[in-house]
């Protein structure tokens, strides 16, 4: 695995320096309503910032390689809402109306199973959420279900 020279700072730098590329590709998706617009500039958000942590300025031009990260992270995106799924792998749809947030839906739960959630709602696979807590992506993906299994039980 290479090591990336770009710090945290470099990082964010870089990330509001082509906010506007974002931008410029979400409209290109021609978003129905300002709503719509900001979940494909967030989903595109993503996109720039996996591609700024995997970027090398010696291969290409960052706004070049950037462009495919996006650009995929923004189709994922409708193609996961046009499919039933969502962001939160179905949480959102367990989320009473009344109720602002997922910590105050789920206010019980433990500190690593809203990271996992957290996790898993921006985009990291169960292999890396494993990794951050240091066991393998079987152990990730058996306590998601759990999780998932814990709040059908005692909120819906």
């Amino acid at each position: 695995m290479k090591a990336n020279c770009i710090t945290n700072m470099n990082e964010d730098k870089l990330i509001e320096d082509n906010r506007g590329l974002v931008k410029s590709i979400v409209v290109e998706f021609h978003p129905r309503n300002v709503t719509e617009y900001e979940e494909y500039e967030q989903a595109g958000l993503i996109g720039l910032m996996k591609a700024i942590r995997k970027y090398n300025p010696a291969k290409s031009k960052l706004s070049t390689y950037a462009f495919y990260y996006i650009h995929g992270e923004i189709s994922r995106y409708i193609k996961q809402e046009k499919g039933g799924q969502h962001s939160l792998g179905g949480f959102d749809q367990l989320i009473q109306p009344s109720h602002t947030s997922i910590m105050e839906y789920f206010g019980n739960l433990t500190p690593t199973e809203t990271s996992i959630i957290d996790m898993y709602a921006s985009g990291y696979s169960f292999k890396a959420i494993g990794d951050k807590f240091g066991h393998n992506r079987s152990w990730a993906n058996r306590i998601y279900k759990d999780l998932v299994k814990k709040i059908r039980k005692n909120y819906v």
